[in-house]
């Protein structure tokens, strides 16, 4: 079906404008409504945020004189400061001091010989303590050290010498003029 408008063209204008002016209206309501729901909506988050930032600003300023009172940045201070002396003092135990040859001679492990101690009696005689677990070890343990480049005369008593078995011995041993303790 076919309409036609039979109108005067002014009235047709007419016509024309309130159409728009309706449809102009529908929007502006809708964008109306829109707006005033998403301020309903949006106002009272806004003011939350806006109370929890001041209650932060609040806090921080509370925290910043409580610091001040107590000397927190003070007490940061010297801990930072007792830090930097504990790790340089640290830096001083990193590396192992040497040893001397002699020293390292008596820590190695022995076969059948426990060394449960060692001293210098003067400059050049070390005595040593231990217990063999039998009379071929401590021979052993005599023949090694004569052999060695350290030592130049080894004495132990006769009465260790003489047991077969678990000896608790002592021995002298006399260093070379060249090694070093």
């Amino acid at each position: 079906m076919v309409t036609a408008n039979l109108l005067p063209e002014a009235e047709q204008h007419i016509i024309a404008r309130d159409h728009t002016r309706r449809i102009v209206r529908l929007f502006s309501a809708a964008l109306s409504a829109i707006l005033a729901i998403g301020a309903f909506l949006l106002v009272p988050s806004y003011f939350q945020l806006l109370l929890q930032e001041r209650s932060f600003a609040d806090g921080a300023a509370r925290e910043e004189e409580a610091q001040k009172k107590l000397g927190v940045r003070d007490t940061l201070v010297m801990a930072r400061s007792a830090t930097a002396t504990v790790n340089a003092v640290r830096s001083f135990f990193t590396t192992a001091a040497p040893v001397s040859p002699v020293v390292e001679y008596f820590l190695r492990q022995r076969e059948g010989i426990v060394i449960k101690g060692f001293s210098l009696k003067s400059n050049t005689t070390i005595t040593m303590s231990g217990v063999a677990r039998a009379r071929r070890d401590l021979l052993a343990l005599e023949e090694e050290l004569r052999n060695s480049d350290q030592f130049q005369q080894i004495h132990i008593p006769p009465g260790d010498i003489i047991q077969d078995e678990d000896i608790h011995f002592s021995l002298d041993a006399q260093l070379k003029p060249h090694a070093v303790f």
